[in-house]
């Protein structure tokens, strides 16, 4: 983070246009049969449903609770790894 509180990278631009909203019968919207991924193609949205029980009001909450610790990890190995100094370098 510098002095001015930015983190010297720019603000981030879009490609593509994500969707608004995808409307209109389910089956143009169910993966394929022969799809060999969970993931469809950008731009495209499968819809799968949802199977088993409804997870816990605890399940849900649980990684919302580990956030601010993985943050901090992730400060962490950012400053030992001084990748902030490394992209400045890079910058020169």
């Amino acid at each position: 983070m510098l002095a001015d509180g930015h983190d010297g990278f720019p603000p981030i631009t879009w490609e593509v246009e994500p969707p608004r909203y995808h409307w209109g019968p389910r089956r143009d919207y169910e993966k394929p049969a022969n799809a060999r991924t969970f993931t469809p193609e950008l731009g495209q949205a499968w819809y799968s449903g949802w199977r088993g029980p409804a997870p816990s009001p605890e399940r849900i909450q649980k990684p919302l609770r580990e956030v601010p610790l993985f943050l901090q990890i992730a400060h962490n190995n950012l400053r030992i790894m001084r990748v902030t100094e490394r992209l400045r370098e890079c910058a020169r």
